[in-house]
């Protein structure tokens, strides 16, 4: 056993979800969670063991409460976009109510939640933009060194009151090439496919008032091309399978 293993194990679980309820069965999700694929290796480098499912609702459901029958698991986390807020709203209530375990949202549905979104789900807070800093730094004050998780940057969430607090954004990670590959051994119900997808850069030269990357000041950054040619050969090296990237 090496030393990260032992590491993860002392941290405990965190579980990634992105569940939706139609496509799941027309298209069987072949495409993968990018987001919380990349949020999971992140978070694997910081001692977690951090679990992705996709898939739907009642299946996560399951997935979920044998999780948590197994112990050790310290948060949950949904991608939140325009389609599945339905969804993620109800199992964030019902994770909430049923097991006390802290819920955090992100994706880009974020920027458009309200204060009766916020209460009827029952989430800690909301992650708008980039997660990797904000979410470790969320799990920091509540497992580790206990401070005040409120007053973290790139959050929403709601004070006693009942009123939306959002936080101003936080730093966003500049070199892209510190991040490392997608963590495709941590998606638990990763099925056979045929094509995978690769994320070459983030954020956007536009300000588009339709599109969330509007709300988000972030500059244009992307990878190496020789970070993405490794990313690629761990791809076609793991899934034989594949045919289109």
């Amino acid at each position: 056993m090496d030393n990260t293993t032992e590491a993860v194990k002392l941290k405990g679980k965190i579980l990634l979800f992105n569940v939706h309820r139609v496509t799941y069965d027309t298209l069987k999700m072949e495409m993968e969670p990018g987001g919380i694929l990349g949020l999971a290796a992140f978070l694997e480098l910081q001692g977690y063991d951090a679990l992705v499912y996709q898939g739907e609702p009642s299946r996560a459901r399951e997935f979920l409460a044998s999780q948590v029958r197994g112990g050790g698991v310290l948060a949950v986390g949904f991608y939140c976009d325009f389609e599945n807020q339905t969804e993620v709203k109800g199992l964030s209530k019902w994770i909430a109510q049923e097991f006390e375990i802290p819920v955090l949202l992100g994706g880009p549905q974020v920027t458009g939640f309200d204060a009766s979104y916020l209460a009827d789900s029952r989430c800690l807070a909301a992650v708008h933009g980039e997660g990797e800093i904000p979410l470790k730094r969320i799990l920091e004050c509540l497992f580790s060194n206990g401070g005040d998780w409120r007053g973290i940057e790139g959050i929403i969430y709601l004070d006693d009151r009942g009123t939306v607090v959002r936080n101003p954004p936080g730093s966003f990670l500049r070199n892209l090439d510190e991040l490392p590959l997608s963590a495709l051994h941590r998606w638990v119900n990763r099925p056979l496919r045929t094509k995978a997808h690769v994320l070459t850069g983030r954020g956007c030269p536009f300000n588009c008032a339709f599109c969330h990357e509007g709300s988000l000041s972030r500059p244009v950054r992307l990878r190496s091309v020789d970070h993405v040619l490794r990313e690629v050969e761990t791809l076609l090296s793991n899934e034989p399978d594949l045919h289109y990237i």
